[in-house]
């Protein structure tokens, strides 16, 4: 009995500890501002997009002739 008392007092516990934890990080993260590394990580990001879309051209589709013509329908009966 004591045990299962214990446990469902810890786990709430256990549970706000690491949400309050999860906020504090957020908001002193928020506050702090960007970090160095953090800088270079989107600068980076950036750059490897821009190089991205500059150096592959768009592939061109492959469209057959018949592609995209109606065919009548002729319903066949047995």
């Amino acid at each position: 009995m004591f045990k299962f008392l214990l446990l469902l007092i810890l786990i709430p516990v256990l549970f706000g500890l690491f949400f309050g934890f999860s906020i504090f990080r957020f908001l002193f993260k928020r506050m702090s501002g960007p970090t160095n590394q953090s800088q270079q990580r989107s600068n980076q990001q950036a750059h490897n997009k821009q190089n991205k879309t500059q150096a592959q051209p768009k592939p061109k589709k492959i469209i057959t002739p018949d592609e995209g013509e109606y065919v009548d329908f002729e319903e066949i009966k047995d």
